[in-house]
């Protein structure tokens, strides 16, 4: 199995251990999964930025957003004449501009609990 099949098949696992009932050593026990295994796989994908919510952890994720006629506003143009976008979620506005550090972004909103 190569080494993405392998990541992909724990995060599988992790992913519906974590929204069950059972506890992992139930859940390992059903599955026939090696205890010892799951907690190396769920340190080791954590640690890559997989999540229960996002099991493939194979980067960002697109997802379809409507926007309202209300919610639209005029496109701006940054200082540099450059178009980007801006993500606003709660009190915090984050502007993207063309030519973003994306591991900057990342460790923004990971501080931020994003």
């Amino acid at each position: 199995m190569r080494r993405t099949d392998r990541a992909r098949f724990w995060a599988k696992h992790l992913s519906r251990q974590s929204r069950g009932a059972l506890s992992r050593r139930e859940y390992c026990a059903k599955h026939r999964l090696a205890v010892s295994s799951f907690g190396y796989w769920s340190r080791k994908l954590r640690s890559s930025g997989v999540t229960p919510d996002r099991p493939d952890g194979l980067g960002p994720r697109l997802v379809p957003v409507e926007l309202l006629a209300e919610d639209v506003a005029p496109v701006r143009r940054s200082a540099h004449g450059a178009s980007g976008i801006e993500l606003h979620t709660g009190a915090v506005r984050i502007e993207l501009t063309i030519g973003f550090d994306v591991s900057t972004l990342r460790r923004t909103l990971e501080a931020l609990g994003c």
